[in-house]
């Protein structure tokens, strides 16, 4: 169940039907945290699914059902490197992390 503070995208039947047509699920830079339900939805007709660009934190077990996903299309995602003026609650006292 997803917590109703998250940030979801709606999905439109035609972007759905699209999706399953095409294979190709596009959802990069949509500022989501969780997968949409409709991508599960989508099964096996999944050949790419870009969720670059996005805050998503847990890939759940249901992406084994997109038995057709390229296994380098996720290599898309990216993932947010703190700089140096980033810190961390505890981390007041310690150094900056030197890249």
């Amino acid at each position: 169940m997803t917590n109703t503070r998250e940030k979801q995208v709606t999905v439109v039947k035609s972007q759905f039907e699209r999706w399953k047509l095409t294979g190709v699920i596009a959802l990069s830079n949509s500022d989501i945290k969780v997968v949409p339900q409709e991508v599960w939805n989508c099964g096996s007709s999944v050949t790419f699914l870009d969720l670059n660009c996005n805050l998503i934190q847990d890939i759940p077990e249901s992406i084994s059902g997109l038995s057709s996903l390229q296994k380098d299309s996720l290599m898309e995602i990216s993932f947010h490197i703190p700089n140096d003026n980033t810190q961390f609650v505890g981390d007041e006292n310690r150094p900056s992390a030197q890249i």
